[in-house]
């Protein structure tokens, strides 16, 4: 049985329900799979005004009630993982978030926003050494849908879609006796320019390349 994330970050006084399943599995010595679903209802207290506007929602109004919103929530992951040898590994994985709710929160530069569906696929490969010395490259592709509109008062709602591929490589050194790592990393190495309307708060994906060193010490 895999485990699951049980924090989320959500306003105050929200009330969940959530439910799923899971399992992993072994395919002979050397090759690994799993999948997991969850659902989350939510309940979430929402601060109103006596007359929301109906571009601007309640922003500069003074507080009179406070509404209950509802936030339908799904979370879908699934991986494939193999070994080849002692120094070779490779794998893919599969995530798929999706949010439908009737919070009239504002969405920053695109009005009301009410539908999030966020799907990424992740190959990668993974290549060690007995000296101690690793490298691997990873390649992501998002596949992102956003529905809003700018006036609550119209039926009618906009899409924003975007697609892309990032990729990201590292090298470092394991230190002896276990005490840690160094690691030399770099995301979008490719400098890819993108647009990402709703990032989850462990995307740490930019339209921009980055070159990290990084020391971890175990002790």
């Amino acid at each position: 049985m895999s485990g699951f994330n049980q924090f989320f970050e959500e306003p105050g006084g929200t009330r969940s329900r959530s439910y799923g399943g899971g399992v992993d599995q072994e395919f002979g010595s050397h090759l690994f799979g799993g999948v997991s679903y969850i659902r989350r209802n939510l309940d979430v207290p929402e601060a109103s005004c006596g007359a929301p506007d109906q571009f601007s929602g309640c922003i500069g109004q003074s507080v009179s009630r406070i509404d209950s919103r509802t936030s339908r929530n799904d979370i879908g992951n699934a991986y494939v993982n193999a070994g080849f040898g002692k120094r070779l590994a490779a794998g893919v994985e599969y995530s798929l978030q999706k949010q439908d709710f009737d919070l009239t929160r504002i969405w920053i530069g695109r009005g009301f926003q009410n539908f999030v569906r966020t799907e990424k696929i992740r190959p990668q490969v993974r290549f060690f050494l007995p000296s101690g010395f690793f490298a691997g490259a990873i390649a992501t592709h998002y596949n992102q849908e956003t529905h809003w509109t700018d006036d609550l008062t119209l039926p009618g709602q906009f899409t924003e879609s975007s697609k892309f591929w990032v990729a990201d490589v590292q090298a470092g050194y394991r230190l002896p006796k276990r005490y840690g790592s160094v690691i030399l990393e770099g995301r979008n190495i490719t400098d890819r320019e993108f647009s990402f309307f709703d990032r989850a708060v462990q995307d740490a994906v930019i339209p921009a390349r980055t070159v990290s060193l990084r020391l971890n010490i175990t002790y």
